[in-house]
Protein backbone atom coordinates (compact mmCIF):
# COMPACT_ATOMS: atom_id res chain seq x y z
CA UNK A 1 0.00 0.00 0.00
CA UNK A 2 3.01 2.31 0.16
CA UNK A 3 2.67 5.04 -2.47
CA UNK A 4 -0.58 3.53 -3.77
CA UNK A 5 -2.27 6.92 -3.99
CA UNK A 6 -1.31 10.56 -4.41
CA UNK A 7 -4.51 12.07 -2.99
CA UNK A 8 -6.52 11.36 0.16
CA UNK A 9 -9.79 13.34 0.33
CA UNK A 10 -11.17 13.59 3.86
CA UNK A 11 -14.94 13.35 3.45
CA UNK A 12 -17.98 13.16 5.73
CA UNK A 13 -19.61 9.73 5.53
CA UNK A 14 -22.81 11.18 4.10
CA UNK A 15 -24.87 10.65 0.96
CA UNK A 16 -23.34 13.48 -1.10
CA UNK A 17 -19.79 12.18 -0.59
CA UNK A 18 -20.82 8.57 -1.19
CA UNK A 19 -22.45 9.51 -4.50
CA UNK A 20 -19.41 11.56 -5.54
CA UNK A 21 -17.17 8.55 -4.89
CA UNK A 22 -19.54 6.22 -6.74
CA UNK A 23 -19.34 8.51 -9.80
CA UNK A 24 -15.53 8.54 -9.98
CA UNK A 25 -13.70 7.46 -13.12
CA UNK A 26 -11.47 4.40 -12.95
CA UNK A 27 -8.32 6.51 -13.31
CA UNK A 28 -9.32 8.79 -10.40
CA UNK A 29 -10.03 5.71 -8.24
CA UNK A 30 -6.51 4.44 -8.98
CA UNK A 31 -4.97 7.72 -7.78
CA UNK A 32 -6.89 8.37 -4.58
CA UNK A 33 -8.02 6.63 -1.40
CA UNK A 34 -10.71 8.38 0.67
CA UNK A 35 -10.81 8.90 4.40
CA UNK A 36 -14.40 8.84 5.66
CA UNK A 37 -15.24 10.73 8.84
CA UNK A 38 -18.35 9.05 10.26
CA UNK A 39 -20.58 11.75 11.79
CA UNK A 40 -21.70 11.47 15.37
CA UNK A 41 -25.14 9.84 15.41
CA UNK A 42 -28.41 11.60 16.08
CA UNK A 43 -29.83 8.80 18.20
CA UNK A 44 -33.42 9.96 18.17
CA UNK A 45 -33.51 8.97 14.50
CA UNK A 46 -31.72 5.61 14.69
CA UNK A 47 -29.84 3.37 17.07
CA UNK A 48 -26.07 3.60 17.22
CA UNK A 49 -25.84 0.13 15.70
CA UNK A 50 -28.05 1.17 12.76
CA UNK A 51 -25.96 4.30 12.28
CA UNK A 52 -22.71 2.33 12.13
CA UNK A 53 -23.98 -0.46 9.90
CA UNK A 54 -25.58 2.03 7.54
CA UNK A 55 -22.30 3.90 7.12
CA UNK A 56 -20.39 0.65 6.61
CA UNK A 57 -22.84 -0.40 3.91
CA UNK A 58 -22.58 2.95 2.12
CA UNK A 59 -18.76 2.95 2.29
CA UNK A 60 -18.69 -0.47 0.67
CA UNK A 61 -21.37 0.35 -1.93
CA UNK A 62 -19.58 3.52 -3.05
CA UNK A 63 -15.94 2.35 -2.88
CA UNK A 64 -16.06 -1.44 -3.14
CA UNK A 65 -13.63 -4.10 -2.03
CA UNK A 66 -10.68 -3.66 -4.40
CA UNK A 67 -8.89 -0.75 -2.72
CA UNK A 68 -8.33 0.14 0.95
CA UNK A 69 -10.36 2.88 2.59
CA UNK A 70 -9.68 4.88 5.78
CA UNK A 71 -12.41 5.17 8.41
CA UNK A 72 -12.50 7.46 11.45
CA UNK A 73 -15.06 8.12 14.20
CA UNK A 74 -13.27 11.00 15.92
CA UNK A 75 -16.50 13.00 16.13
CA UNK A 76 -18.05 10.43 18.49
CA UNK A 77 -18.05 11.12 22.24
CA UNK A 78 -15.26 8.99 23.68
CA UNK A 79 -17.58 7.35 26.21
CA UNK A 80 -20.14 6.22 23.60
CA UNK A 81 -20.72 2.44 23.32
CA UNK A 82 -23.12 0.18 21.45
CA UNK A 83 -25.81 -1.63 23.45
CA UNK A 84 -23.65 -4.63 24.42
CA UNK A 85 -20.76 -2.41 25.57
CA UNK A 86 -18.60 -2.87 22.45
CA UNK A 87 -16.52 0.12 21.32
CA UNK A 88 -18.19 1.76 18.29
CA UNK A 89 -14.97 1.60 16.25
CA UNK A 90 -14.81 -2.16 16.82
CA UNK A 91 -18.47 -2.50 15.87
CA UNK A 92 -17.98 -0.39 12.73
CA UNK A 93 -15.08 -2.54 11.60
CA UNK A 94 -17.05 -5.70 12.25
CA UNK A 95 -19.67 -4.31 9.86
CA UNK A 96 -17.08 -3.22 7.29
CA UNK A 97 -15.50 -6.67 7.48
CA UNK A 98 -18.90 -8.27 6.91
CA UNK A 99 -19.41 -6.28 3.71
CA UNK A 100 -15.87 -6.99 2.50
CA UNK A 101 -14.47 -3.47 2.68
CA UNK A 102 -10.68 -3.21 3.09
CA UNK A 103 -10.86 -0.67 5.88
CA UNK A 104 -7.96 0.91 7.78
CA UNK A 105 -8.65 2.43 11.23
CA UNK A 106 -7.76 6.06 11.89
CA UNK A 107 -6.74 7.55 15.21
CA UNK A 108 -5.20 10.68 16.70
CA UNK A 109 -3.16 11.63 19.74
CA UNK A 110 -6.39 12.86 21.37
CA UNK A 111 -8.02 9.40 21.56
CA UNK A 112 -8.37 7.58 24.87
CA UNK A 113 -7.01 4.17 25.89
CA UNK A 114 -10.19 2.35 24.83
CA UNK A 115 -10.03 3.82 21.33
CA UNK A 116 -6.35 2.92 20.96
CA UNK A 117 -7.07 -0.61 22.19
CA UNK A 118 -9.81 -0.91 19.56
CA UNK A 119 -7.30 0.09 16.85
CA UNK A 120 -4.81 -2.48 18.18
CA UNK A 121 -7.43 -5.24 18.04
CA UNK A 122 -8.57 -4.26 14.55
CA UNK A 123 -5.01 -4.29 13.24
CA UNK A 124 -4.34 -7.66 14.89
CA UNK A 125 -7.30 -9.11 13.01
CA UNK A 126 -7.06 -7.35 9.63
CA UNK A 127 -3.30 -6.74 9.33
CA UNK A 128 -3.87 -3.52 7.37
CA UNK A 129 -2.11 -1.14 9.74
CA UNK A 130 -3.51 2.19 10.86
CA UNK A 131 -3.53 5.89 10.06
CA UNK A 132 -2.48 8.58 12.55
CA UNK A 133 -3.84 12.13 12.21
CA UNK A 134 -1.56 14.80 13.69
CA UNK A 135 -3.13 18.24 14.08
CA UNK A 136 -1.43 21.63 14.24
CA UNK A 137 -0.95 21.42 18.01
CA UNK A 138 0.86 18.11 17.57
CA UNK A 139 3.02 19.41 14.73
CA UNK A 140 4.15 22.47 16.67
CA UNK A 141 5.46 20.32 19.55
CA UNK A 142 8.55 19.15 17.66
CA UNK A 143 10.40 18.24 20.88
CA UNK A 144 7.77 15.69 21.94
CA UNK A 145 6.37 14.77 18.52
CA UNK A 146 8.56 11.71 18.03
CA UNK A 147 7.71 10.50 21.52
CA UNK A 148 3.99 10.84 20.86
CA UNK A 149 4.25 8.76 17.69
CA UNK A 150 6.40 6.15 19.42
CA UNK A 151 3.76 5.83 22.14
CA UNK A 152 1.05 5.26 19.51
CA UNK A 153 3.20 2.60 17.83
CA UNK A 154 3.78 0.79 21.12
CA UNK A 155 0.15 0.87 22.25
CA UNK A 156 -1.37 -0.15 18.89
CA UNK A 157 1.37 -2.63 17.96
CA UNK A 158 1.37 -1.14 14.46
CA UNK A 159 4.86 -1.11 12.97
CA UNK A 160 6.04 2.17 11.36
CA UNK A 161 5.98 0.48 7.94
CA UNK A 162 2.25 -0.12 8.45
CA UNK A 163 1.43 3.36 9.79
CA UNK A 164 0.28 6.29 7.67
CA UNK A 165 0.89 9.79 9.02
CA UNK A 166 -1.50 12.63 8.18
CA UNK A 167 -0.17 16.14 8.84
CA UNK A 168 -3.53 17.83 9.27
CA UNK A 169 -3.67 21.62 9.30
CA UNK A 170 -7.42 22.14 9.03
CA UNK A 171 -8.51 25.50 7.64
CA UNK A 172 -5.55 27.44 6.21
CA UNK A 173 -7.29 29.85 3.85
CA UNK A 174 -6.23 32.83 5.95
CA UNK A 175 -2.63 31.74 6.61
CA UNK A 176 0.79 32.31 5.08
CA UNK A 177 2.00 29.24 3.17
CA UNK A 178 5.66 30.17 3.76
CA UNK A 179 5.22 30.13 7.55
CA UNK A 180 3.24 26.90 7.36
CA UNK A 181 5.90 25.26 5.21
CA UNK A 182 8.59 26.07 7.82
CA UNK A 183 6.48 24.49 10.56
CA UNK A 184 5.84 21.40 8.42
CA UNK A 185 9.49 21.08 7.45
CA UNK A 186 10.53 21.04 11.10
CA UNK A 187 7.74 18.65 12.04
CA UNK A 188 8.61 16.22 9.25
CA UNK A 189 12.25 16.18 10.26
CA UNK A 190 11.20 15.23 13.79
CA UNK A 191 8.70 12.62 12.55
CA UNK A 192 11.24 10.95 10.25
CA UNK A 193 14.15 11.08 12.66
CA UNK A 194 13.91 7.46 13.81
CA UNK A 195 11.35 5.77 11.56
CA UNK A 196 10.15 5.35 7.98
CA UNK A 197 6.38 5.32 7.68
CA UNK A 198 4.10 3.77 5.07
CA UNK A 199 2.71 7.03 3.68
CA UNK A 200 2.91 10.71 4.56
CA UNK A 201 -0.17 12.79 3.77
CA UNK A 202 -0.44 16.59 3.93
CA UNK A 203 -3.98 17.83 4.62
CA UNK A 204 -5.35 21.36 4.58
CA UNK A 205 -8.35 23.23 3.25
CA UNK A 206 -9.30 26.71 2.09
CA UNK A 207 -13.10 26.41 2.00
CA UNK A 208 -14.57 28.88 4.52
CA UNK A 209 -17.01 27.72 7.17
CA UNK A 210 -20.00 29.13 5.34
CA UNK A 211 -21.20 31.42 2.61
CA UNK A 212 -23.24 34.16 4.26
CA UNK A 213 -26.12 36.21 2.89
CA UNK A 214 -23.67 38.87 1.76
CA UNK A 215 -22.51 36.35 -0.86
CA UNK A 216 -26.00 36.00 -2.34
CA UNK A 217 -25.97 36.54 -6.10
CA UNK A 218 -22.19 36.98 -6.18
CA UNK A 219 -19.17 35.00 -7.30
CA UNK A 220 -16.71 34.48 -4.46
CA UNK A 221 -13.18 33.17 -5.01
CA UNK A 222 -10.84 31.71 -2.42
CA UNK A 223 -7.23 30.80 -3.20
CA UNK A 224 -6.39 27.14 -2.57
CA UNK A 225 -3.47 27.65 -0.20
CA UNK A 226 -3.18 23.88 0.30
CA UNK A 227 -2.01 23.44 -3.30
CA UNK A 228 0.90 25.86 -2.87
CA UNK A 229 1.84 24.28 0.45
CA UNK A 230 1.75 20.74 -0.89
CA UNK A 231 4.04 21.48 -3.82
CA UNK A 232 6.58 23.17 -1.52
CA UNK A 233 6.71 20.31 0.97
CA UNK A 234 6.72 17.52 -1.62
CA UNK A 235 9.69 19.13 -3.38
CA UNK A 236 11.50 19.73 -0.07
CA UNK A 237 11.41 15.97 0.65
CA UNK A 238 11.97 14.44 -2.80
CA UNK A 239 12.65 10.97 -1.43
CA UNK A 240 9.21 10.64 0.21
CA UNK A 241 5.86 9.57 -1.18
CA UNK A 242 3.89 12.56 0.14
CA UNK A 243 0.22 12.54 -0.85
CA UNK A 244 -2.04 15.58 -1.03
CA UNK A 245 -5.19 15.80 1.07
CA UNK A 246 -8.09 18.21 1.57
CA UNK A 247 -11.74 18.23 2.62
CA UNK A 248 -13.39 18.19 -0.78
CA UNK A 249 -15.65 21.21 -1.24
CA UNK A 250 -16.52 21.51 2.46
CA UNK A 251 -14.92 23.43 5.28
CA UNK A 252 -12.54 21.48 7.53
CA UNK A 253 -14.88 22.56 10.35
CA UNK A 254 -17.95 21.06 8.71
CA UNK A 255 -20.35 19.43 11.17
CA UNK A 256 -23.49 17.51 10.33
CA UNK A 257 -26.67 19.54 10.92
CA UNK A 258 -28.65 18.38 13.95
CA UNK A 259 -31.96 18.88 12.18
CA UNK A 260 -33.50 19.64 8.78
CA UNK A 261 -31.89 22.57 6.93
CA UNK A 262 -32.77 24.29 3.68
CA UNK A 263 -29.76 26.28 2.53
CA UNK A 264 -30.12 28.31 -0.66
CA UNK A 265 -28.89 26.71 -3.90
CA UNK A 266 -25.15 27.02 -4.38
CA UNK A 267 -22.27 25.68 -6.42
CA UNK A 268 -18.79 25.11 -4.99
CA UNK A 269 -16.56 24.62 -8.01
CA UNK A 270 -12.83 23.98 -7.76
CA UNK A 271 -10.20 25.11 -10.24
CA UNK A 272 -6.50 24.33 -10.16
CA UNK A 273 -5.80 27.34 -7.93
CA UNK A 274 -9.16 28.50 -6.49
CA UNK A 275 -12.50 27.56 -5.00
CA UNK A 276 -15.25 29.42 -6.87
CA UNK A 277 -18.53 29.84 -4.99
CA UNK A 278 -21.90 30.82 -6.37
CA UNK A 279 -24.85 31.31 -4.02
CA UNK A 280 -28.42 31.99 -5.14
CA UNK A 281 -29.80 35.51 -4.95
CA UNK A 282 -33.39 34.62 -4.08
CA UNK A 283 -33.33 31.04 -2.87
CA UNK A 284 -35.04 27.81 -3.88
CA UNK A 285 -35.36 27.29 -7.62
CA UNK A 286 -32.21 29.13 -8.75
CA UNK A 287 -29.83 26.18 -9.03
CA UNK A 288 -30.31 25.94 -12.79
CA UNK A 289 -29.42 29.61 -13.14
CA UNK A 290 -26.19 29.05 -11.18
CA UNK A 291 -25.33 26.19 -13.54
CA UNK A 292 -25.95 28.45 -16.53
CA UNK A 293 -23.61 31.06 -15.08
CA UNK A 294 -20.87 28.50 -14.48
CA UNK A 295 -20.88 27.07 -18.01
CA UNK A 296 -21.14 30.49 -19.69
CA UNK A 297 -18.34 30.73 -22.30
CA UNK A 298 -17.43 34.20 -21.03
CA UNK A 299 -16.01 32.56 -17.89
CA UNK A 300 -13.01 30.25 -17.91
CA UNK A 301 -13.77 28.15 -14.81
CA UNK A 302 -15.89 25.33 -16.25
CA UNK A 303 -13.82 22.38 -17.42
CA UNK A 304 -16.42 21.03 -19.83
CA UNK A 305 -19.19 18.43 -19.69
CA UNK A 306 -16.82 15.53 -20.40
CA UNK A 307 -14.45 16.15 -17.50
CA UNK A 308 -16.43 14.33 -14.82
CA UNK A 309 -19.88 13.06 -13.93
CA UNK A 310 -20.31 16.13 -11.74
CA UNK A 311 -19.49 18.45 -14.65
CA UNK A 312 -21.84 16.54 -16.94
CA UNK A 313 -24.68 16.91 -14.45
CA UNK A 314 -24.05 20.67 -14.08
CA UNK A 315 -24.01 21.06 -17.86
CA UNK A 316 -27.20 19.04 -18.46
CA UNK A 317 -28.97 20.93 -15.69
CA UNK A 318 -27.94 24.27 -17.20
CA UNK A 319 -29.37 23.15 -20.54
CA UNK A 320 -32.65 22.03 -18.95
CA UNK A 321 -32.08 18.38 -19.93
CA UNK A 322 -32.17 17.05 -16.37
CA UNK A 323 -33.76 18.35 -13.19
CA UNK A 324 -31.55 20.01 -10.57
CA UNK A 325 -32.31 17.37 -7.97
CA UNK A 326 -31.90 17.88 -4.23
CA UNK A 327 -29.06 19.28 -2.12
CA UNK A 328 -27.38 15.87 -2.02
CA UNK A 329 -27.20 15.80 -5.81
CA UNK A 330 -25.58 19.23 -6.03
CA UNK A 331 -23.05 18.41 -3.28
CA UNK A 332 -22.26 15.15 -5.06
CA UNK A 333 -21.68 16.95 -8.37
CA UNK A 334 -19.38 19.58 -6.83
CA UNK A 335 -17.46 16.95 -4.84
CA UNK A 336 -17.10 14.57 -7.77
CA UNK A 337 -15.65 17.33 -9.95
CA UNK A 338 -13.25 18.27 -7.14
CA UNK A 339 -12.02 14.71 -6.60
CA UNK A 340 -11.42 14.17 -10.32
CA UNK A 341 -9.59 17.49 -10.60
CA UNK A 342 -7.35 17.19 -7.53
CA UNK A 343 -6.38 13.58 -8.22
CA UNK A 344 -5.41 14.60 -11.77
CA UNK A 345 -3.51 17.74 -10.77
CA UNK A 346 -1.63 15.92 -7.99
CA UNK A 347 -0.52 13.27 -10.49
CA UNK A 348 0.49 15.93 -13.03
CA UNK A 349 2.52 17.81 -10.41
CA UNK A 350 4.35 14.66 -9.32
CA UNK A 351 5.11 13.80 -12.92
CA UNK A 352 6.40 17.30 -13.71
CA UNK A 353 8.51 17.41 -10.55
CA UNK A 354 10.04 14.01 -11.23
CA UNK A 355 8.49 12.52 -8.08
CA UNK A 356 6.26 9.83 -9.58
CA UNK A 357 8.98 7.26 -8.89
CA UNK A 358 8.02 7.43 -5.20
CA UNK A 359 4.54 6.12 -6.05
CA UNK A 360 2.99 3.04 -7.64
CA UNK A 361 0.48 4.86 -9.85
CA UNK A 362 -0.79 4.34 -13.39
CA UNK A 363 0.57 6.81 -15.92
CA UNK A 364 -1.80 7.31 -18.86
CA UNK A 365 -0.93 10.14 -21.24
CA UNK A 366 -4.55 11.25 -21.50
CA UNK A 367 -7.81 10.76 -19.67
CA UNK A 368 -9.83 7.79 -20.93
CA UNK A 369 -13.22 8.34 -22.53
CA UNK A 370 -15.94 8.45 -19.89
CA UNK A 371 -19.01 7.65 -21.99
CA UNK A 372 -19.40 4.25 -20.31
CA UNK A 373 -19.35 5.93 -16.90
CA UNK A 374 -21.87 8.59 -17.97
CA UNK A 375 -24.14 5.86 -19.31
CA UNK A 376 -23.82 3.90 -16.09
CA UNK A 377 -25.15 6.78 -13.99
CA UNK A 378 -27.88 7.64 -16.46
CA UNK A 379 -26.59 10.88 -17.97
Amino acid sequence: MRGAYCYMPILPARDGAFKAIEWLSAIACSRLIPLFDIPSPILRKETLEQHLVGRASSIYDSWGRHRPVYVDIHRFPLELRVSDGMHPLTYEFEALRMYGALAVPVLGTDRDAAYILAVRQIHAKDKRGACLRLDTDDLQEVVTLSESITSIIEHTNVAPDDLDIVLELGYIGNQDSDKLSVMLFNALQAILKNNTFRNIILAGGSVPDELSKKDNGKVRRERRIEVELYTKIAQAFPGLAIAASDYGVLSPHYAQPKGPVRPPPRIRYSTSTEHVFRRAQQGIGEYRKLCEQLIDPSTSDFMGPDFSVGDRRIYLCAKGIIEPGNITASVAADTNHHLELVSLRAWEFLKGAGLLGNFALPAPEKRPLQEDLFSKVGI
